[in-house]
């Protein structure tokens, strides 16, 4: 495939994993403790569904971004952001699969023996499993973040702030912030979303860099 038809594909992976993930962020169902809790829920399946695919829509437009660092300065702090971008993105969508197949099959009856104490496990191994990959996906926007700073040609505005966002909720999530600052938190992951959208656009537009001029031959005396 043309290398400007992948950025595009990568870039568009980028901005629709970013989509993805703030609507099941917004539709997720934290206050949903009890089994009866669950079934009151108007559209219970759909957050772990957008999760899950932003998981995957992630690690797609990842391989295409850390591609473009490949040959600079930069070509480690890549590989790292890609580490962190895959363990962020099968996180994430083992806790998507885990809300749907799991907790949406608890409360619809298709699972029956001790079922809110199963329902109970599934939602806290679902919620801990989400919260590992949210924490290794702003991981890896913190390094993609570094490796920009370090490449010619990615503005210094999106590097520094990959890193500064990235930072912040990985911060949060090693410190356990985020169960107290909410509010906080929940403000950074969209900032980090809004900075994963901005880096697909750029990946989306970027010229392929030029290649290096072969070395001229010396003449021997």
């Amino acid at each position: 495939m043309h290398q400007g038809a992948t950025r595009r594909i990568g870039g568009l992976a980028l901005i629709a994993s970013a989509v993805a993930l703030a609507a099941g962020s917004i539709l997720a169902s934290p206050g949903a403790n009890s089994l009866e809790a669950f079934r009151a829920l108007t559209l219970p399946t759909l957050s772990p569904w957008l999760m899950a695919l932003a998981g995957l829509l992630w690690i797609g437009g990842a391989v295409v971004l850390t591609r473009q660092f490949n040959g600079s300065a930069a070509e480690g702090w890549a590989a790292l952001a890609y580490a962190g971008a895959l363990f962020g993105g099968v996180g994430l969508f083992l806790a998507g699969a885990l809300g749907v197949y799991g907790v949406t099959g608890l409360a619809t009856g298709t699972i029956f023996d001790h079922v809110n104490e199963a329902y109970t496990a599934l939602s806290y191994t679902s919620f801990a499993v989400g919260l590992m990959g949210i924490a290794a996906y702003y991981a890896g926007v913190t390094l993609f973040g570094v490796a920009m700073v370090r490449t010619p040609g990615w503005p210094a505005w999106l590097g520094w702030s990959g890193v500064a966002v990235g930072a912040a909720v990985v911060l949060l999530h090693a410190t356990g912030l985020n169960f107290t600052m909410g509010a906080v938190a929940m403000a950074l992951y969209m900032l980090g979303l809004v900075w994963v959208a901005a880096a697909g656009w750029h990946l989306r537009d970027r010229e392929a860099a030029p290649a290096a001029a072969p070395p001229r031959a010396v003449p021997v005396p």
